[in-house]
Protein backbone atom coordinates (compact mmCIF):
# COMPACT_ATOMS: atom_id res chain seq x y z
CA UNK A 1 0.00 0.00 0.00
CA UNK A 2 1.58 3.42 -1.48
CA UNK A 3 1.21 6.58 1.12
CA UNK A 4 1.25 9.47 -1.12
CA UNK A 5 2.03 12.81 0.55
CA UNK A 6 0.48 15.80 -1.57
CA UNK A 7 0.90 18.73 1.77
CA UNK A 8 2.95 21.21 1.06
CA UNK A 9 4.04 21.59 4.59
CA UNK A 10 3.93 18.11 6.30
CA UNK A 11 3.52 18.46 10.28
CA UNK A 12 5.97 17.36 12.04
CA UNK A 13 6.19 13.21 12.19
CA UNK A 14 2.83 12.77 10.90
CA UNK A 15 4.30 10.13 8.49
CA UNK A 16 6.19 8.64 11.51
CA UNK A 17 2.28 8.66 13.43
CA UNK A 18 0.50 7.31 10.57
CA UNK A 19 2.93 4.37 9.92
CA UNK A 20 2.50 3.83 13.75
CA UNK A 21 -1.18 3.64 13.41
CA UNK A 22 -1.49 1.69 10.16
CA UNK A 23 0.82 -0.70 12.25
CA UNK A 24 -1.70 -0.69 15.34
CA UNK A 25 -4.73 -1.29 13.25
CA UNK A 26 -2.90 -4.21 11.37
CA UNK A 27 -2.04 -3.91 7.75
CA UNK A 28 -3.23 -6.71 7.08
CA UNK A 29 -6.85 -4.82 7.29
CA UNK A 30 -6.28 -2.76 4.52
CA UNK A 31 -5.88 -5.36 1.98
CA UNK A 32 -7.48 -4.09 -0.91
CA UNK A 33 -6.55 -0.64 -0.11
CA UNK A 34 -4.29 0.80 -3.23
CA UNK A 35 -2.95 4.25 -1.13
CA UNK A 36 -3.53 6.51 1.43
CA UNK A 37 -3.53 10.17 0.10
CA UNK A 38 -2.51 13.17 2.77
CA UNK A 39 -4.06 16.19 1.61
CA UNK A 40 -3.76 19.74 3.50
CA UNK A 41 -7.79 20.46 3.24
CA UNK A 42 -10.95 19.27 1.61
CA UNK A 43 -11.12 22.72 -0.26
CA UNK A 44 -7.73 22.25 -1.69
CA UNK A 45 -9.07 19.03 -3.23
CA UNK A 46 -11.71 18.68 -4.85
CA UNK A 47 -11.25 16.18 -7.87
CA UNK A 48 -12.76 12.89 -7.95
CA UNK A 49 -14.28 13.32 -4.49
CA UNK A 50 -17.58 11.17 -4.13
CA UNK A 51 -20.78 13.51 -4.34
CA UNK A 52 -21.99 12.96 -1.10
CA UNK A 53 -18.24 14.21 0.08
CA UNK A 54 -18.88 17.20 -1.80
CA UNK A 55 -22.20 17.76 -0.64
CA UNK A 56 -20.79 17.70 2.94
CA UNK A 57 -17.84 20.26 2.56
CA UNK A 58 -20.41 22.64 0.38
CA UNK A 59 -22.32 22.72 3.62
CA UNK A 60 -19.22 23.81 5.23
CA UNK A 61 -19.21 20.81 7.41
CA UNK A 62 -15.62 19.32 7.93
CA UNK A 63 -14.86 16.27 6.38
CA UNK A 64 -11.58 14.50 8.23
CA UNK A 65 -11.22 12.01 5.52
CA UNK A 66 -12.82 9.48 3.03
CA UNK A 67 -12.93 6.43 1.70
CA UNK A 68 -13.12 6.25 -2.33
CA UNK A 69 -14.37 2.42 -3.73
CA UNK A 70 -13.19 0.50 -6.84
CA UNK A 71 -14.07 2.34 -10.65
CA UNK A 72 -13.20 2.00 -13.54
CA UNK A 73 -10.12 3.89 -13.59
CA UNK A 74 -8.47 3.35 -9.64
CA UNK A 75 -8.89 1.26 -6.95
CA UNK A 76 -10.28 1.62 -3.23
CA UNK A 77 -8.21 4.24 -1.86
CA UNK A 78 -8.19 6.42 1.70
CA UNK A 79 -8.13 10.49 1.90
CA UNK A 80 -7.04 12.62 4.64
CA UNK A 81 -7.40 15.68 4.86
CA UNK A 82 -4.46 16.86 7.53
CA UNK A 83 -5.27 20.40 8.32
CA UNK A 84 -8.76 18.79 9.73
CA UNK A 85 -7.53 16.58 11.45
CA UNK A 86 -4.96 18.95 13.19
CA UNK A 87 -7.57 21.38 14.08
CA UNK A 88 -7.84 22.42 17.34
CA UNK A 89 -5.25 21.00 18.74
CA UNK A 90 -2.54 23.37 19.99
CA UNK A 91 1.34 22.77 18.54
CA UNK A 92 2.76 21.10 21.45
CA UNK A 93 0.27 18.57 21.56
CA UNK A 94 0.50 17.20 18.12
CA UNK A 95 3.81 15.65 19.03
CA UNK A 96 2.13 13.73 21.68
CA UNK A 97 0.70 10.14 21.43
CA UNK A 98 -2.93 12.59 20.74
CA UNK A 99 -2.54 12.95 17.26
CA UNK A 100 -2.21 9.11 17.18
CA UNK A 101 -5.38 8.28 18.94
CA UNK A 102 -6.88 10.84 16.10
CA UNK A 103 -5.67 9.46 13.25
CA UNK A 104 -6.37 5.87 14.11
CA UNK A 105 -9.85 6.72 14.88
CA UNK A 106 -10.17 8.64 11.41
CA UNK A 107 -8.12 6.12 9.57
CA UNK A 108 -10.05 3.25 11.30
CA UNK A 109 -13.75 4.86 10.68
CA UNK A 110 -12.83 4.98 6.89
CA UNK A 111 -11.54 1.50 6.93
CA UNK A 112 -14.87 0.49 8.13
CA UNK A 113 -16.39 1.47 4.61
CA UNK A 114 -13.78 -0.35 2.61
CA UNK A 115 -14.73 -3.63 4.99
CA UNK A 116 -18.46 -2.96 4.83
CA UNK A 117 -18.10 -2.55 0.98
CA UNK A 118 -15.78 -5.50 0.03
CA UNK A 119 -16.76 -8.10 3.28
CA UNK A 120 -19.71 -6.58 4.39
CA UNK A 121 -18.59 -6.80 8.16
CA UNK A 122 -21.61 -5.35 10.03
CA UNK A 123 -23.99 -6.32 13.44
CA UNK A 124 -26.58 -9.25 12.87
CA UNK A 125 -28.24 -6.25 10.44
CA UNK A 126 -27.89 -5.83 7.01
CA UNK A 127 -26.50 -2.88 6.61
CA UNK A 128 -29.01 -0.61 3.94
CA UNK A 129 -28.34 2.82 4.36
CA UNK A 130 -25.66 5.20 4.59
CA UNK A 131 -26.38 6.06 7.74
CA UNK A 132 -26.26 2.54 9.08
CA UNK A 133 -23.15 2.52 7.45
CA UNK A 134 -22.02 5.49 9.61
CA UNK A 135 -23.02 3.80 12.62
CA UNK A 136 -21.15 0.61 12.44
CA UNK A 137 -17.80 2.87 10.72
CA UNK A 138 -18.36 4.73 13.99
CA UNK A 139 -18.63 1.60 16.17
CA UNK A 140 -15.47 -0.24 14.82
CA UNK A 141 -13.44 3.36 15.24
CA UNK A 142 -14.23 3.21 18.71
CA UNK A 143 -13.39 -0.06 19.56
CA UNK A 144 -10.09 -0.23 18.13
CA UNK A 145 -9.85 3.43 19.68
CA UNK A 146 -10.99 1.57 23.18
CA UNK A 147 -7.55 -0.65 23.30
CA UNK A 148 -5.48 2.57 23.37
CA UNK A 149 -7.12 2.71 27.03
CA UNK A 150 -5.68 -0.30 28.22
CA UNK A 151 -2.27 1.20 28.53
CA UNK A 152 -1.42 3.46 30.68
CA UNK A 153 0.14 6.54 28.33
CA UNK A 154 -2.75 5.98 26.03
CA UNK A 155 -5.65 6.17 28.29
CA UNK A 156 -3.83 9.43 29.95
CA UNK A 157 -3.26 10.96 26.49
CA UNK A 158 -6.91 9.92 25.65
CA UNK A 159 -8.09 12.10 28.43
CA UNK A 160 -5.83 15.43 27.43
CA UNK A 161 -8.08 14.49 24.37
CA UNK A 162 -11.52 14.72 26.54
CA UNK A 163 -10.19 17.82 28.18
CA UNK A 164 -8.93 19.72 25.15
CA UNK A 165 -12.51 19.11 24.28
CA UNK A 166 -13.50 20.79 27.38
CA UNK A 167 -11.44 23.47 26.78
CA UNK A 168 -13.04 24.68 23.49
CA UNK A 169 -16.53 24.20 24.97
CA UNK A 170 -15.29 26.77 27.61
CA UNK A 171 -13.98 29.14 25.08
CA UNK A 172 -17.27 28.87 22.99
CA UNK A 173 -19.48 29.58 25.40
CA UNK A 174 -17.83 32.63 26.28
CA UNK A 175 -17.61 33.62 22.34
CA UNK A 176 -21.43 32.82 22.35
CA UNK A 177 -22.36 34.95 25.44
CA UNK A 178 -20.52 38.18 23.83
CA UNK A 179 -22.54 37.19 20.79
CA UNK A 180 -19.59 35.89 18.56
CA UNK A 181 -22.02 33.00 17.39
CA UNK A 182 -19.76 32.23 14.28
CA UNK A 183 -16.90 31.17 16.42
CA UNK A 184 -18.60 29.93 19.12
CA UNK A 185 -19.78 27.25 16.16
CA UNK A 186 -16.56 26.67 14.93
CA UNK A 187 -15.50 26.08 19.01
CA UNK A 188 -18.55 23.47 19.33
CA UNK A 189 -17.54 21.85 16.44
CA UNK A 190 -14.03 21.61 16.87
CA UNK A 191 -14.65 20.21 20.43
CA UNK A 192 -17.05 17.49 19.45
CA UNK A 193 -15.02 16.59 16.69
CA UNK A 194 -12.55 16.25 19.00
CA UNK A 195 -14.61 14.09 21.24
CA UNK A 196 -17.59 12.67 19.65
CA UNK A 197 -18.98 11.58 23.04
CA UNK A 198 -19.24 14.95 24.17
CA UNK A 199 -22.82 15.22 23.11
CA UNK A 200 -23.20 18.70 24.74
CA UNK A 201 -20.81 20.17 22.52
CA UNK A 202 -22.44 18.66 19.74
CA UNK A 203 -25.97 19.61 20.84
CA UNK A 204 -24.71 23.60 21.14
CA UNK A 205 -23.17 23.06 17.91
CA UNK A 206 -26.68 22.51 16.32
CA UNK A 207 -28.11 25.13 18.33
CA UNK A 208 -25.58 27.79 16.96
CA UNK A 209 -26.14 27.01 13.89
CA UNK A 210 -30.18 26.92 13.61
CA UNK A 211 -29.60 30.25 15.13
CA UNK A 212 -26.75 31.63 12.59
CA UNK A 213 -29.49 30.38 9.95
CA UNK A 214 -32.70 32.61 11.76
CA UNK A 215 -30.21 35.64 11.55
CA UNK A 216 -29.50 35.09 8.16
CA UNK A 217 -33.30 34.75 7.13
CA UNK A 218 -33.78 38.05 8.92
CA UNK A 219 -30.94 39.68 7.43
CA UNK A 220 -32.68 38.60 3.92
CA UNK A 221 -36.19 39.84 5.11
CA UNK A 222 -34.80 43.55 5.82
Amino acid sequence: MEIINNCSKTPLGLKLILRRSLRYIGLDEFEGISKIVLEESNSSYLQSIPENITELISQKYRVLGFYCPKTETDFPYIMLFVNEIYKGIPFPLTVTPILLIRITNVLAHELAHHLISEKGISSDETIETDEAEEVEAKKYAENLVKKFRRKFLYNFWNWCLVELSNWHVAIAQADFRSNRLETAGDHFYTAWQLNPQNSYAGEWYWLVREKLSINSKEKKDT
